[in-house]
């Protein structure tokens, strides 16, 4: 019979987001399903590809929209049936990108912000209720403002009449809401999907962040988080999974758990209080020994920056206590508090070194060459014109809930002499459209 492996920690933390405290190690369903939309999101914003024409001829045109809404098409191949499964798992990324407003259907399609929107209930609109966006348009294509505030709530009102029509009639589009500029990436469609379900939204962790961007050897990262996740095989771990070990600590004697043996036993608390950080073991014997190492870390980290002096000697000394550790169990070296610090002070001399490398490598890779720039409003010959911009914006309430404000100024100079100045109010849900907005209006 084939021997079980040891699971230290669930699949589900170690697919976490690196910032989220895991590893981030891929999800096959996810990134499958992150691939095969890739394929069908290319079809569809390509139209003019020879896979997107062959395969709109095989099958019905409308096979993207009919993915979203659920509708399965018959007799399809075990390829195309998988494509259009992703584009059915993908949709709640999927937004309608406003043109002329006739393939864009108000309440089915999500077109305004992230969710469907629907009417409100007691609307004083008069007559049949629209179910196209182009029948909230004038002639010029331009919103129908009466028409928009009667049939929503104020916030999706506002939130309408915030997005810019073009006057030239185009084409309805597709947007991909997990990215700021709309175009699709497997890495944005892979977090979406993963992600897809949740009941709580986790924070990124300050620690991780920091920890993960430090200047330190990739395995001591690793091995650090092992530690925090109590992922080591101490003993007593190890007869937690019925593996026969003795549960003797190799330094004293007593039984090694993960907080004994870095932070507990008689030898580590010597090594710290010995070392150059002078830290007292007793003063935190009742905190989790993985809140103790993240504590101190993110300490050091905030103090002194990703490549400070104490992060890189606190870790290699938790490092070499595990090495000095080893060697006592299967090699039956004698336990000695110098022998570990005189590891932690190698192993600082070998970062030192590829610290230095690195800097070294850096400095001779640098272009020598100086890059050519322009500074904003100075010319230095010849007639210029100029165009100075600012647009503001300013929330009332709760970030997308539609109470904001919005203006927008520019003044034109020619040669240093003003040509034309202007200011009106905008409607615009975000500062960098207020931004875009003002230099639409100055031009």
């Amino acid at each position: 019979m084939a021997k079980r492996p040891i699971y230290w920690r669930k699949s589900s933390l170690l697919e976490e987001h690196k910032s989220l405290g895991g590893l981030g190690m891929r999800n096959i369903e996810s990134i499958n399903h992150a691939m095969l939309f890739n394929q069908a999101w290319r079809m569809k914003t390509c139209p003019n590809l020879l896979v997107s024409r062959v395969f709109s001829g095989k099958y019905p045109s409308t096979w993207f929209e009919n993915s979203i809404s659920g509708r399965r098409v018959n007799a399809a191949s075990w390829g195309a049936r998988s494509i259009m499964k992703s584009v059915s798992s993908m949709k709640g990324g999927i937004r309608r990108t406003v043109g002329n407003g006739e393939a864009t259907s108000i309440t089915d399609h999500v077109w305004v912000g992230d969710n469907r929107i629907k009417f409100k209930e007691h609307s004083s609109f008069v007559g049949t209720k629209p179910t196209w966006v182009s029948e909230l348009k004038c002639s010029n294509h331009s919103w129908n403002a009466s028409s928009v505030w009667s049939l929503f709530q104020s916030s999706t009102a506002r939130r309408i009449l915030a997005i810019h029509t073009s006057n030239r009639g185009t084409q309805d589009g597709w947007d991909w809401s997990q990215s700021s500029t709309g175009a699709y990436s497997i890495k944005s469609g892979y977090w979406f999907h993963k992600n897809t379900g949740k009941v709580e939204e986790n924070t990124v962790s300050q620690f991780w962040s920091l920890w993960w961007k430090a200047n330190m050897f990739p395995k001591w990262k690793i091995f650090i988080w092992k530690v925090i996740n109590n992922a080591i095989p101490t003993k007593q771990n190890l007869r937690r999974r019925h593996i026969d070990v003795s549960p003797a600590c190799v330094f004293c004697g007593k039984e090694e758990s993960l907080a004994h043996l870095f932070r507990d036993c008689e030898l580590s608390m010597r090594v710290w209080k010995s070392c150059s950080l002078g830290i007292n073991g007793l003063a935190a014997v009742e905190t989790h020994v993985g809140s103790w190492v993240k504590n101190f870390l993110l300490y050091f980290l905030n103090q002194d920056g990703n490549s400070g002096h104490r992060v890189v000697f606190f870790s290699s000394i938790l490092w070499s206590i595990w090495l000095h550790r080893n060697e006592c169990v299967f090699k039956g070296t004698k336990a000695s508090a110098v022998t570990v610090l005189e590891l932690a002070r190698q192993w600082m001399s070998r970062w030192e070194v590829s610290h230095c490398l690195n800097d070294k490598v850096r400095i001779t890779t640098t272009s020598p060459n100086k890059a050519w720039s322009w500074q904003v409003g100075v010319h230095s010959q010849g007639d210029m014109i100029l165009i100075e911009v600012d647009g503001a914006w300013k929330c009332k309430g709760d970030y997308g809930d539609g109470r904001w404000s919005a203006a927008a100024g520019w003044r034109i100079s020619r040669s240093g002499v003003e040509i034309k100045t202007g200011a009106q109010k905008v409607l615009a849900s975000s500062p960098i459209q207020a931004e875009a907005m003002v230099v639409l209006l100055a031009l």
